[in-house]
């Protein structure tokens, strides 16, 4: 069929679906890590593009208009990612695709609702207060946003700061 899904059981598409989700949150993470938080470029116009893909989230993290990644960062990074998944795992892809871009749709969702939402349940508070250190306090760790999984596993639920027992950022100030 046009899915590619012939001769696979339904459970196994699920599976594959929830692996996919699993999978963004490791892209989101690695993304946020490696790409939006690289030191400064040398050239002013690398700086000027690092500053409009994430730069300028991190200076005003609470315009609406801000909170989900603009089409010219998302789209180049959907396509890649769905060329990788037809190469790497042939009738498997769309399953582990629509996964993806499921957990996509969460973290838009997620860090929508961490900088606008008021939550009143422990999770909703928790996603919020962790989001808002990586903002406001130690923007060099707490890189997941729709889960903190990839952060306990790479170690970045604390910054070296945050280790060394120094003040936060805004108190540096001061």
């Amino acid at each position: 069929d046009a899915l590619g899904w012939r001769g696979l059981a339904p459970w196994a598409v699920g599976l594959a679906f929830v692996a996919g989700i699993l999978g963004w949150t490791f892209v989101e993470y690695w993304l946020h890590r490696w790409l939006f938080h690289l030191p400064p470029a040398r050239s002013r116009f690398l700086r000027e593009i690092q500053f409009v893909l994430h730069g300028y989230h991190h200076e005003f993290p609470d315009d609406p208009g801000r909170l989900v990644a603009p089409p010219v960062l998302s789209w180049p990074i959907a396509a890649v990612l769905a060329g990788l998944y037809v190469l790497a795992f042939g009738p498997w892809w769309t399953a582990l695709y629509a996964g993806t871009c499921a957990g996509y749709l969460a973290y838009d969702w997620m860090h929508y609702y961490t900088h606008h939402g008021r939550p009143k349940n422990r999770i909703g508070k928790f996603m919020r207060r962790f989001h808002h250190l990586h903002h406001f306090a130690h923007a060099e760790s707490r890189y997941g946003l729709s889960s903190p999984l990839w952060d306990v596993v790479f170690r970045s639920m604390q910054s070296e700061g945050e280790r060394a027992g120094l003040p936060r950022r805004r108190d540096r100030a001061a």
